[in-house]
């Protein structure tokens, strides 16, 4: 499966748009210039290293994951990637995914020292019950009603990560076009490699590479859900801005 011509255009415009931004920028996604606005809030010394040292420094990583997965396989890319390339892609996926998740962490450790919230570390999660109580506690239903209205991107994303970090990692495979000509030609590779015939082993190996092509997709299992790589990871970055700015310029 490839894009169309049409979402191709609109996520290479989203994509610039993200990599092009400087410190002068006004655009909502440019984090060098939010960092001013936050450091102009009163906030606490403890939350303001969360902020500095672990949201925004995710934010830096997540962008470059972005940047280096539409290099090594831009959307409009129809030639087959090598294996080294899409183990590269995979590193640079499930890096995203961890600091996206790992940013999220962080929002969530601002809110805490800012608000002096007492709470124990392992219950300091955005998609954990005792924190969202925490903060009706603390007289800050107004966070609780925006987390909820992410509630199913953040259990998305919670899901990706969980399977990224405890069971199997995620991947981008290859796609075979005709599974029944590409295992046979696979017998044949076998049985020209036990014979010694170069020539036609590597002459069988170009046939069967014709049958590959690239998945626009990442996924951790065979059985488990596939996720459009590019379209993902711009929502993904888009909503953890937005939620940066409703968790901190909003409401601090």
């Amino acid at each position: 499966m490839y894009y169309s011509d049409e979402i191709i255009k609109k996520l290479n415009n989203e994509y610039e748009e993200i990599i092009s931004i400087s410190v002068l920028s006004n655009s909502k996604y440019n984090y060098a210039n939010n960092l001013i606005k936050y450091q102009n809030i009163k906030i606490e010394k403890d939350a303001q290293e969360y902020l500095n040292f672990g949201f925004l420094r995710r934010l830096s990583i997540i962008k470059r994951c972005i940047e280096n997965v539409f290099k090594t396989h831009p959307p409009s890319q129809k030639e087959t990637l090598s294996h080294s390339e899409r183990i590269d892609l995979s590193i640079y996926i499930q890096s995203f995914v961890i600091n996206t998740w790992g940013a999220l962490d962080c929002l969530c450790w601002v809110l805490v020292k800012h608000y002096n919230i007492n709470i124990h570390k392992n219950d300091i999660s955005i998609s954990n019950k005792k924190f969202k109580t925490k903060l009706s506690e603390n007289s800050r239903n107004d966070i609780n009603e925006y987390i909820n209205e992410c509630k199913k991107w953040i259990d998305n994303l919670k899901d990706r990560r969980d399977r990224l970090a405890h069971k199997t990692p995620l991947y981008v495979p290859n796609v075979i076009k005709n599974f029944d000509e590409y295992n046979n030609l696979e017998k044949e590779k076998i049985y020209y490699a036990s014979n010694g015939n170069v020539e036609k082993l590597n002459e069988t190996s170009l046939k069967q590479k014709d049958l590959e092509h690239n998945a626009m997709f990442y996924t951790s299992s065979y059985d488990s859900e596939q996720i459009l790589i590019h379209p993902q990871m711009i929502a993904d970055y888009k909503t953890i801005i937005e939620i940066a700015n409703k968790f901190l310029i909003e409401k601090l």
